[in-house]
């Protein structure tokens, strides 16, 4: 019998806010469905869900190494020269990029462009 294995995911959510609880709802439902109709499968992710406490930077924060890594590592693996960065313009996505940019280039991956998405609590005030 095939061993299993489990590959960690680090998902940080606000389990504080409507939209918080949702997506952990639909990540454990679609989680569970995907498995059930792929019993076979022996890849599980491990899924690692953090309660941001309303203070996602500070959360989020012990991820950024693994993210960064985990990032350019894919890079490197499809051979990847150029990539292009689309972050939400929020304090965790400006404070994450330098860290990314840094990991990408050393996997000898440049950074062609970045696109700054604006935070949906911007919106709000935006719109009225």
């Amino acid at each position: 019998m095939a061993r299993e294995v489990l590959i960690p995911i680090g998902v940080v959510l606000d389990l504080k806010s409507q939209i918080g609880n949702m997506a952990n709802s639909c990540i454990w439902m679609a989680y569970h469905g995907f498995y059930k109709e792929h019993p076979h499968f022996h890849t599980k992710l491990d899924l690692r869900i953090r309660d941001s406490h309303r203070d996602t930077v500070t959360a989020a924060y012990a991820y950024d190494s693994s993210q960064v890594k985990a990032i350019a590592a894919i890079a490197e693996a499809y051979g990847w020269r150029e990539i292009v960065l689309i972050y939400e313009n929020t304090e965790y996505g400006k404070g994450l990029i330098p860290r990314l940019t840094e990991a990408l280039d050393a996997v000898d991956t440049k950074v062609s462009y970045r696109s700054v998405v604006r935070s949906p609590t911007s919106w709000k005030s935006s719109n009225g």
